[in-house]
């Protein structure tokens, strides 16, 4: 079985990959990068997002069980970026959704305190915590931990072998897991 965890960006989008196994899961990071301008043609724009989702997609096997994505970014962004973000946000959640793959989503803070102890941390220090709980895993960047932490917590809520700490506790409680019931 498999949990993934989605830190999504336009540029370098992080999937942390659990898989299970005994006596200790194996676990990964991952990157999608994309590139590309605010000014783009929206058929541009499109073929970006469907190229990101496609990347992500790939690590979604028939045996993924749950996947944790880091909720959107509901700051004000110039541009088009932020449709986008949510456009390829949802494009995900529906492609896992027909797959029948449990999705819950993360609440950014709450991702950062479940991985450092505290939700106003950054990005190196969600790295550095990660590092520290998975030192056999090497990742491409920050987003990948990130990425890592979310399919953390889902393999912690599917009890499944994998390293803690004494703080997960209180953000796992703070996630909505029935809304990552399976989809019919």
């Amino acid at each position: 079985m498999r949990v993934l965890g989605i830190d999504l960006s336009l540029t370098r989008t992080g999937v942390g990959i659990i898989d299970h196994a005994e006596p200790q899961c194996v676990a990964r990071a991952e990157i999608v990068e994309s590139s590309g301008r605010r000014a783009e043609s929206l058929l541009d724009r499109d073929r970006r997002l469907y190229r990101i989702a496609a990347g992500v997609l790939e690590h979604a096997t028939d045996d993924t069980t749950l996947v944790g994505i880091e909720m959107g970014v509901t700051a004000r962004v110039a541009g088009g970026s932020l449709w986008d973000r949510a456009g390829c946000w949802w494009r995900i959640v529906h492609a896992l959704h027909r797959r029948n793959v449990r999705v819950v989503s993360v609440n950014p803070a709450t991702l950062k305190k479940w991985a450092t102890g505290r939700g106003n941390a950054d990005k190196s220090d969600v790295s550095v915590a990660m590092a520290r709980l998975w030192p056999d895993v090497d990742s491409p960047s920050n987003d990948g931990w990130d990425g890592l932490a979310a399919a953390s917590m889902c393999a912690q809520h599917l009890e499944w072998p994998v390293p803690s700490r004494a703080h997960h506790a209180e953000s796992l409680a703070r996630v909505d897991w029935l809304d990552g019931r399976k989809a019919s």
